[in-house]
């Protein structure tokens, strides 16, 4: 089926916000899901010097003592895994796991208005059960 340029455009947009979301929900799952759900033990992102959002918006708004700190720890391979839990405490001390989710649910929002003139409401309603399945998931 043929659609117009601009759905198409719509679409592309869908995906792209939808896949945003999924993987900052993602990244916060790293940091405060449980092994058994992931089926990767938490904090592996930390532990291989990944800077996943969550981290990157608790350094954005700590102290330059603290941010130091932290980005000291993430450095040094020994000391990131180490002190892995103490980095993931510091970013929920920040706020940077709710600020992500937030940021996932704000992508999702964008993905699903991009759609808004797309297709039938059926259709809309399906998408947006999948994108919420998306931001609230647990693994």
């Amino acid at each position: 089926m043929d659609r117009p340029e601009s759905d198409c455009r719509a679409l592309g947009e869908f995906g792209e916000s939808i896949g945003m979301a999924f993987q900052i929900r993602d990244d916060v799952l790293d940091f405060i899901g449980r092994r058994s759900l992931l089926r990767k033990p938490s904090g592996s992102d930390v532990r291989q010097g990944k800077f996943t959002l969550p981290l990157i918006l608790a350094l954005e708004t700590a102290s330059d003592t603290e941010r130091s700190s932290v980005l000291g720890m993430i450095r040094s391979d020994k000391s990131r895994s180490k002190h892995a839990s103490r980095i993931a405490e510091f970013v929920r001390r920040q706020d940077g796991i709710a600020r992500a989710q937030l940021a996932a649910e704000d992508c999702a929002r964008r993905g699903l208005a991009a759609i808004a003139d797309v297709g039938d409401s059926e259709v809309r309603a399906l998408l947006g059960d999948f994108v919420n399945s998306i931001t609230q998931r647990t693994k």
